[in-house]
């Protein structure tokens, strides 16, 4: 479309010579990133680091910073406790043992808690009393 346009219209400034091509290069790279994403997503624990590789996209975590984690079962998260700064990240449920083990044979000294996340229902449902339940005798007056 934009070349036809070109073609029959003619180039009134340069910029807009440029504009399309720069546009398009610029979706395909988006498109490139997220597919990448979606298909190299990785956790290694090596030479005394986590490294984690998402698509092009990689992040080294030294492990001897790591004091402590919270392994949370039912969300498949683990956070990962620096000091006063803390790393979330989202496990596969087939990969969060092993990682776990890795990172604390790595670092014994880490101290590791594992949680469960219920599913609740909302406050406004089932959980509330209606005050006409009461007893006759126990009605606020």
């Amino acid at each position: 479309m934009s070349v036809y346009r070109i073609i029959t219209e003619g180039v009134e400034d340069f910029t807009k010579v440029l504009q399309s091509p720069f546009l398009i290069l610029i979706c395909l790279f988006c498109a490139t990133v997220i597919i990448s994403i979606l298909v190299k997503s990785e956790f290694i624990v090596a030479g005394g680091e986590l490294i984690t590789r998402f698509g092009f996209i990689k992040s080294r975590l030294n492990i001897s910073t790591i004091t402590s984690m919270e392994h949370d079962r039912g969300a498949h998260k683990l956070t990962v406790y620096c000091g006063e700064e803390y790393t979330v990240f989202t496990l596969k449920q087939e990969w969060e043992d092993d990682i776990v083990h890795e990172i604390c044979s790595a670092n014994k000294e880490i101290e590791l808690s594992f949680t469960m996340t219920e599913n609740k229902p909302p406050k406004d449902e089932g959980n509330k009393k209606d005050k006409s339940d009461k007893p006759d005798d126990k009605k606020d007056e």
